[in-house]
């Protein structure tokens, strides 16, 4: 006798903004969640194109 579940298990390939939301999002609906990324960290680099364009100094970030 097999027993089906409805329970997802999904691998989210990438840690940057999109695959940390889509992780967030199925973590919240129910599924069973792996995330893989080549790095062991994440960078958070929202005003990188700012320092880019010379609009801020690099050490105000």
């Amino acid at each position: 006798m097999r027993i089906q579940s409805n329970h997802s298990s999904v691998i989210v390939i990438g840690a940057g903004f999109g695959g940390m939301q889509a992780t967030q999002s199925l973590a919240r609906s129910g599924a069973d969640v792996l995330l893989i990324d080549r790095n062991n960290y994440n960078t958070f680099v929202p005003l990188l194109y700012q320092v880019a364009a010379a609009q801020i100094a690099p050490d105000m970030i």
